[in-house]
């Protein structure tokens, strides 16, 4: 996992954990919120996250799966209560605006368990023909 920095909203300074992982001609992105991270998060940039590494690493939108983790133990710089999460995994699709398709809208999120979250990150498709429908754009 590498530390990705970007420029969230207002062009703050933010960073995500990433991780590229090559699948059956697809690329899982996992994107990792870190406790560092002061700036925009994951979830809440992620139709704008995953446009800027889709153009920094050259890849096709339509041959990309996203993975959004939150680790045990992340905390929020929002979170005035300081409580602890758990670890959980989502993969993230979107749909194309039609009078702009390289804006991405609606995102939504189908949490995925530990165990199918650890094959994709190993490089496994616990999906096998169904896998393009796992792919960002739907």
């Amino acid at each position: 996992m590498i530390c990705f920095d970007f420029k969230g909203f207002y062009g703050v300074d933010s960073c995500c954990g990433l991780d590229l992982i090559q699948i059956e001609g697809f690329t899982l992105v996992v994107c990792t919120h870190l406790n560092e991270n002061r700036g925009s998060s994951v979830t809440g940039f992620c139709d704008q996250l995953i446009k800027i590494i889709a153009e920094k690493f050259s890849l096709d939108l339509d041959r990309v799966i996203m993975m959004e983790m939150l680790p045990e133990d992340h905390r929020f710089p929002q979170n005035v209560w300081n409580l602890k999460t758990e670890e959980n995994f989502c993969l993230v699709t979107f749909e194309r605006k039609s009078d702009d398709p390289s804006a991405l809208r609606n995102p939504f999120w189908t949490p995925i368990s530990p165990e199918i979250a650890e094959k994709l990150i190993l490089g496994d498709n616990p999906f096998g023909d169904n896998i393009a429908d796992k792919k960002v754009i739907r």
